[in-house]
């Protein structure tokens, strides 16, 4: 068989557990790490500034089998500042997807041994002492649902199943590690980075017992006060195959690093790596205004932050603001909408604007726009066109009031004799409208012709001719 051949025919065997519910049968489970050594022994790194490359080999750790790993299948994630320069695969081979997820096929299998590097990558770190996490995960429509596997050639139809081998996602580290902490192996650091002056944020950690009951003493070396253990706090005992749940929340007054330490007793100590920095201007947009039928409609495009939302004001002619919103609005399709109905007369000039809210703290108000009230149309007493007319079976008798009032609506054939009361109460000023059936008042159909429509106020009367057509 051709390489190119047997590459597709290899790859072909995840492709058909995917398309078929995972048709291969899984045998037990094996373990895939990262390693940043040529030995596979060191899952955690240093450098010694930004802009270091290291360079990371994914490992199998293979049972005897004996065949040697014929394809294979993970994603690899990086959580930190740091960029992937390359990847190197082990083996002539095919990826059915595209870095950092792998679906490999092998032309010819890798050596069986106890630790197979099947693939190798260079990570760039381009921020110090910020940590990196690398974690393993499934790929997207992983052959066996929810796991890595991969494929020993003494029997290609049969996946195996991978699991991390830190039985946690994340398999190794560079600058420390920034979750899951055993408190005597990993380096370790708390990093908050630049926190904007007046916001909070609390960084999450779990220690582990690391095979064996053990007490911590936890605490803080330095009494900033912008910063503080918002969890547990002094001696506490993590008893075996257990963990504890540490947080420490950062709060920042002023432009000005930390120099803090995190002390999870004698030689458990931690750098606190952290700075305040001024909020960032935001530009918000001159809002966009039109007025229609007494409402104003407000519109404006949405920044890019999916956590923006935003507070309306409207000031008026006496310099008075007031807020006009609850709640802060959302956007939606990339704008934000509002709709004002002001109680002014016409000739009024009003200002609209909207400041950009993250959390709780406004970043930015917009420039206001500037608004003219107008005045709307006095309505009169009076009925309007019936829609449709002619009709058949029914139309609506439309009609305008010029202030609230009581309100009859009637309908009478050619001979002046009434066919059908309609209304007979009280309406608001403005347009309204009342449908009529085409029936009289027993609830017959009528006839086909003219009918007239009157209508009674205390201030006007006022007649209009329809017609009914079968």
């Amino acid at each position: 068989m051709s390489p190119i051949k047997n590459h597709m025919a290899i790859t072909a065997i995840f492709l058909i557990a995917i398309s078929f519910g995972s048709a291969l049968t899984a045998y037990a489970y094996d373990e895939v790490g990262v390693y940043w050594n040529s030995t596979y022994t060191n899952q955690h790194v240093t450098t010694s500034g930004a802009f270091e490359s290291v360079t990371g080999y994914i490992v199998i750790h293979e049972p005897a089998l004996g065949g040697g790993i014929l394809a294979w299948e993970c994603a690899v994630g990086i959580t930190g500042p740091a960029v992937v320069t390359s990847w190197q695969i082990e083996g002539q081979a095919i990826n059915a997807q595209s870095p950092p997820s792998f679906a490999v096929g092998l032309d010819s299998p890798l050596p069986s041994a106890a630790a197979v590097m099947v693939a190798s990558f260079n990570l760039l770190v381009t921020d110090y002492p910020v940590p990196i996490d690398v974690s393993l995960e499934p790929i997207y429509f992983a052959s066996i649902e929810g796991q890595m596997a991969y494929i020993d050639s003494l029997d290609p139809e049969q996946l195996r199943v991978m699991t991390p081998v830190s039985d946690e996602p994340v398999v190794a580290t560079v600058n420390g590690n920034t979750g899951y902490w055993c408190a005597t192996d990993w380096q370790h650091v708390v990093y908050f980075g630049p926190v904007v002056i007046g916001e909070s944020l609390t960084q999450t950690f779990y220690v582990d017992s690391c095979g064996g009951s053990r007490y911590l003493d936890i605490s803080l070396s330095c009494s900033d006060p912008t910063l503080a253990l918002t969890g547990l706090s002094g001696p506490v005992f993590v008893a075996d195959s257990t963990y504890i749940l540490i947080e420490v929340t950062y709060t920042p007054t002023e432009v000005v690093p930390l120099d803090c330490t995190l002390v999870l007793g004698e030689g458990w100590q931690y750098p606190i790596y952290g700075v305040g920095e001024e909020p960032v201007g935001v530009i918000a947009p001159t809002p966009l205004a039109v007025q229609q039928d007494g409402q104003i409609a407000l519109e404006w495009p949405a920044r890019a932050a999916e956590d923006d939302r935003y507070h309306v004001y409207r000031k008026d002619p006496q310099g008075r603001e007031n807020r006009l919103t609850d709640t802060p609005l959302l956007a939606t399709n990339a704008t934000v909408r509002f709709t004002d109905q002001p109680d002014y007369p016409g000739g009024t000039v009003l200002h609209y604007s909207y400041g950009v809210v993250h959390g709780e703290v406004e970043l930015s108000r917009s420039p206001a726009v500037e608004v003219t009230v107008k005045s709307l149309p006095k309505a009169k007493t009076q009925l309007l066109t019936n829609v449709p007319n002619p009709f058949n079976p029914q139309t609506r008798i439309r009609f305008e009031l010029a202030r609230n009032e009581q309100v009859r609506v009637t309908v009478f054939d050619l001979t002046g004799k009434l066919v059908k009361t309609l209304i007979n109460e009280q309406r608001q000023a403005g347009e309204n409208s009342v449908i009529w059936q085409g029936r009289d008042e027993a609830g017959r159909p009528v006839s086909s012709g003219a009918y007239y429509v009157r209508l009674e106020t205390d201030s006007r009367v006022d007649h209009q001719k329809i017609m009914m057509l079968k």
